[in-house]
Order: structure tokens, then sequence, then C-alpha cells
């Protein structure tokens, strides 16, 4: 198969396990957060207070930058990766 195909699918493969492990992470620490809360006797979270929280989004966007243009690797090339990433990225392949 071509190589440059290839390379492209490799990045998207890398890409893909990245944001599966990502996501795994930001659940675990919301679950932590949660029962954080319930602990403390603290409120859930409300409709309100996740729109209130918008904006502090948009706005680590625009102090970060633009999205990298070069994904290539994305797994293996991060500085904070562990081994359940990289072992994430290999688990996920793409079919040929």
């Amino acid at each position: 198969m071509d190589e440059t195909l290839n390379r492209y699918r490799e990045s998207i493969d890398n890409i893909d396990a990245a944001l599966v492990f990502m996501l795994a992470e930001r659940f675990k620490v919301t679950q932590a957060v949660g029962e954080y809360k319930a602990t403390h006797d603290l409120p859930p979270p409300t409709p309100v207070g996740k729109i209130a929280r918008l904006p502090v989004c948009a706005s680590w966007r625009s102090t970060r930058g633009s999205i990298p243009t070069s994904p290539k690797n994305s797994c293996a090339s991060s500085s904070t990766k562990s081994s359940a990433t990289t072992s994430n990225c290999a688990k996920l392949k793409r079919p040929a």
C-alpha cells in the first residue's frame, strides 16, 4: 500500500489513541471531583455551572494558539506520556 497513506493512517491511529486515553483520564478526574464534592457536602454540578465554564475553555484555547498541524506520532512524542498511553496507542490499529 502507498507509504504516504500508511503514514496518514498511523497519524490518525495515534490521535485516536491519545483522545481515548485523555477522555479516560478526564473521566477519572471528574469522578474524583464528584466524590470530593459528596464527602465535603458541596453541591453537584448544574447546567448553569457548566455553561459558566465555557468562557474559560475559550480563553484556554486562545492563549494556547492553534491546533498543531503535525500530529505524527502524537502518542509517542508526548513528553508526558505514560506506559498506559503507549500501550493504548499500540492497541489501536487500523485494518489495511
